[in-house]
């Protein structure tokens, strides 16, 4: 009986073996679709898509080094990247600080300490923003 378990182990083996090989394929024609790139996000849902081809980093390993074998460009992309991007166009913009309206609206008591500090907050950035100029 354990010759035939390890009979079946060994062809599950060559059989995930061959399909791993297939699935990595098929990752290269998708790159050559794209010019040869493909992001990290794709190659997991692909592998995912497969359902018998567990994920693992040495897994992993294996596929970005066939991709890169065969001149592929992995891109990683994280959220991070994105965020960092954004913060940096939004600190490049010039706000003219003349331009700001701080004036109380109609209906809204100026007794409110809230709105109080926060109009005193804006009358000195504009005065020291005058005076960098």
């Amino acid at each position: 009986m354990e010759d035939h378990d390890l009979w079946n182990q060994k062809r599950i083996k060559s059989r995930l073996k061959r399909n791993f090989r297939r699935s990595c394929k098929g990752l290269l024609e998708m790159a050559k679709k794209k010019k040869m790139v493909i992001e990290d996000t794709e190659i997991i849902r692909y592998f995912n898509d497969a359902k018998e081809i567990e994920l693992n980093l040495e897994r992993m390993e294996q596929i970005f080094s066939f991709l890169e074998s065969h001149n592929v460009d992995i891109l990683t992309i994280t959220e991070e990247d994105d965020d960092e991007e954004l913060l940096l166009e939004d600190l490049e913009e010039d706000v003219d600080v003349d331009k700001i309206d701080i004036s109380v609206p109609d209906g809204v008591s100026i007794e409110d300490p809230v709105r109080m500090y926060l109009k005193e907050i804006g009358k000195s950035t504009s005065s020291e923003c005058r005076g960098r100029n």
